[in-house]
């Protein structure tokens, strides 16, 4: 039995040793309290040996003596190992010193029982059964106390198990569970030996065996297990789906994700995922390759697409493979938030179709991709169409807009491209023999009926441009295409315009006219030039002032060359401003040579407005060269006048009220309103000779030849103008005849009573200094 008991003592001390070398090597946070209670565990078996083996009688008690202390230093090391690792309470100085103090005397007290023999004593005996002779410790009350104080310690650890079992969640209980139910059993072991008697204290052993037992759970068993149900909790939790293989390619471990794709039966497309799945990983052996990589795997989840990221990742155990791991990380957020992005960045917000830069990338690649088939980009812009929000407010306008790309991808064809270019314009590139002009009339009308056409009446131009080279630059096609749309802005008649190369050359005059413009100013190459205004009697009795280019390689170009050009683009101010400086500082030599009795009139762009203080610069100009302001008159168009009448308004108050007076030009030759002249107090009102002589009846002249009746066309024209002219002398106003151009249109005029006249029939237009050699200095 002894023997036995020695064996079991050594085969412990090598386990205790085993588990102290793998506490060393671990990064356990437990690691110092195991290794001394491994330490004094094998201490105490140590002792314990000794002490039955010893034969002196002293011998024992030492030895005896000191294995008692060891217990008390092993359950002192427990209860530091029991509140760290359940933590139900924190350690703190004065306790760990009070109980070292205390463990210290119980200590001192039972290794001094060899001079004193006042704990316990031993006698010698013999096992009647086997034989054998062991020792017997016979105790005093002293050792009670010792006991007592053991009792506390194995309580205190007890409880703290027994409070983390039951405050701890289930999924921590086991952990200390099996730590508590192990202690219960070495202090229910230890109470029955020592009860009992026996010559053997077998509890001994249990003692040094627990230590082994907490190393295990402590290192291994229970941080396996928490580590298991945390890897699996977490597994279900995320969207990435994990499933792991075995060397044999069976599948030893998946997570819930995974479960929902391929395995449940209640997902409906499992069968679909499957094939998908070995579609994609179709191309690999998992067992051959390290990793492996598809980007976009489609998988339904919950009845919804959701794009996965798969990953073949090889699982090795000492550099030899034992399998892999198939994780499928749901990507779908990042992909539609790509998408929305893209999405944004391609279409057009509002109607949903390609906007400006996507629309010119697709198009440059279908002519790529297809040079050989004949294509129109046709483009489209609706006449005033800023006027539909301030009319019928920005919602149905937008509508409009919707609308208008309804209908473009209802008229759409396999290859075509359409977009929103800019506001109300839009862009279609489409092959040649699938446009058709009545197709695009009745998309036109419906559109048209979103708005009240007593109120506004849409009009939409539509511009094409046959593509003659595929390889050019699509924005240039478009270019040209809304060129065709600006060369007939305000014809109300005319819808489809296709692009010609007049337009081009068009295009260039206008921007050799810019390029050349600035240049052209500093070296003054623009000359006042005026043409005379006679009365009735000859005589000539003022001039209107005109700007003439005297350019050094095309010549003279009169305004009609250049002044709308300058008057679009917004240039005009600079040379309007020169005109009018010139035009008054010609008044002031005239004054000088005794003629105050001729004015200047000069012209007003409804552009001027937006990039001058107009009254403040033509007064400037009259203060600073010293002329009477009866001697300026300004003219302005009826067009530029219907643009925005109230916007003039205010000025042309300011300019009567300093004595300039107000000239409407070329009514007649516009959209005239009766009613402007009512709003409007000018003193003068030009009538353009072309309302009735030239424009009217050139225009009418292919319907009136087929009526054969010019000069019915013509008697209606001379009515109109006549009430016209009546009108205004009846308002009070001084008439001037402008444009006349032959004899008898100048005897027409004469004979209705009117006094003034202006045209090439009395003079064109000369230089100022020519005006001067003719009519000044002549008389």
């Amino acid at each position: 039995m002894v023997l036995l008991v020695k064996v079991l003592i050594i085969l412990l001390i090598i386990l205790l040793g085993a588990c102290g070398i793998a506490t060393y090597r671990s990064d356990n946070e437990q690691k110092k309290t195991l290794m001394a209670l491994f330490c004094v565990g094998a201490f105490s078996m140590i002792m314990y040996a000794t002490f039955i083996s010893s034969i002196t009688k002293t011998a024992a008690v030492l030895l005896d003596g000191l294995f008692f202390a060891s217990i008390d230093w092993m359950l002192f090391i427990l209860v530091i190992f029991a509140l760290d690792y359940t933590k139900v309470h924190k350690r703190n100085r004065m306790e760990f010193v009070l109980n070292a103090s205390i463990c210290t005397f119980d200590s001192v007290m039972l290794v001094g029982n060899v001079f004193f023999n006042n704990v316990f004593s031993i006698k010698s005996a013999i096992n009647v059964t086997t034989g054998e002779f062991f020792w017997v410790a016979i105790f005093e009350w002293p050792y009670y106390i010792h006991l007592a104080y053991c009792y506390i310690l194995v309580a205190w650890i007890v409880l703290a198990f027994v409070n983390k079992v039951i405050t701890a969640p289930r999924m921590y209980r086991g952990a200390y569970s099996s730590i508590a139910i192990l202690f219960a059993v070495l202090i229910i072991s230890n109470l029955i030996c020592f009860s009992m008697k026996l010559p053997i204290d077998v509890s001994v052993l249990m003692y040094s065996g627990f230590a082994a037992v907490i190393c295990y759970f402590v290192l291994y068993s229970s941080p396996k297990a928490l580590v298991n149900k945390m890897l699996i909790e977490v597994n279900s939790k995320i969207k990435d789906g994990t499933v792991c293989y075995d060397y044999n390619n069976v599948r030893v471990y998946h997570n819930q994700i995974i479960y929902d794709l391929f395995i449940d039966a209640a997902n409906d497309d499992i069968d679909e995922n499957r094939k998908n799945i070995e579609r994609a990983m179709s191309a690999i052996n998992p067992m051959e390759c390290d990793y492996y990589k598809d980007n976009k795997i489609v998988l339904k989840l919950e009845g919804e697409e959701h794009y996965f990221v798969g990953e073949i990742i090889s699982l090795y155990d000492q550099n030899e493979k034992i399998g892999y791991m198939l994780k499928l990380t749901d990507n779908t957020s990042e992909i539609k938030a790509y998408e929305r992005e893209y999405c944004r960045a391609t279409y057009d917000s509002l109607t949903g179709i390609y906007n400006r830069e996507r629309f010119f990338e697709e198009a440059q690649r279908v002519l790529r991709e297809d040079p050989d088939t004949p294509r129109y980009l046709i483009t489209s812009d609706i006449k005033d169409f800023k006027l539909i929000n301030e009319l019928f407010g920005q919602k149905l306008g937008d509508e409009v807009l919707k609308e208008q790309a309804s209908l473009i991808r209802k008229l759409s064809h396999k290859g075509n491209v359409y977009g929103r270019i800019a506001d109300n314009r839009f862009a279609l590139l489409m092959p040649c023999k699938y446009f058709s002009e009545d197709k695009f009339n009745n998309a036109m009308k419906s559109m048209q009926l979103l708005t009240d056409e007593s109120v506004y009446k849409m009009h939409v131009y539509v511009g094409i441009y046959k593509i003659t080279d595929p390889a050019e630059d699509v924005q240039s096609m478009y270019n040209k295409a809304m060129l065709t749309i600006e060369s007939v802005k305000g014809d109300y008649r005319r819808v489809y315009v296709y692009y010609d190369e007049r337009i081009m050359r068009k295009l260039v005059y206008e921007n050799n006219v810019l390029s050349e413009f600035q240049e052209a100013r500093n070296n003054h190459q623009f000359r006042l030039y005026l043409q005379p205004q006679y009365n009735a009697d000859g005589k000539v009795i003022g001039a209107e002032a005109f700007p003439c280019w005297h350019h050094p390689n095309r010549g003279l170009l009169k305004p009609d060359k250049f002044y709308s050009i300058l008057e679009k683009t917004g240039h005009v101010y600079m040379l309007d401003t020169f005109i009018w400086e010139m035009a008054v500082k010609q008044l002031a030599k005239w004054s000088k040579l005794g003629r105050d009795d001729l004015f200047i009139a000069v012209n007003v762009s409804s552009n001027d407005y937006y990039y001058l203080d107009i009254y403040n610069v033509l007064i400037g100009y009259l203060k600073k060269y010293g002329v009477d302001s009866k001697r300026l008159k300004v003219e302005i168009t009826e067009t530029a006048l219907m643009r925005n009448i109230d916007m003039f308004m205010e000025l042309f108050n300011n300019l009567r009220n300093h004595g300039i007076d107000l000239e409407i030009d070329s009514f007649g030759n516009g959209y005239s309103s009766l009613n402007m002249l009512k709003d409007i107090n000018a003193e003068c009102i030009k009538l353009d000779t072309r309302f009735f002589i030239e424009s009217d009846i050139d225009k009418e002249e292919e319907r009136a030849e087929k009526k054969k009746d010019k000069d019915f066309l013509m008697k209606r024209s001379k009515i109109i103008f006549k009430s016209i002219f009546d009108m205004a002398m009846q308002l009070g106003m001084k008439v001037v005849a402008d444009g006349v151009s032959d004899r008898s249109q100048d005897a027409y005029l004469k004979s209705i009573g009117c006094e003034y006249f202006q045209g090439e029939y009395y003079h064109e237009m000369i230089s100022a200094g020519e005006f001067d050699e003719k009519f000044i200095f002549r008389e």
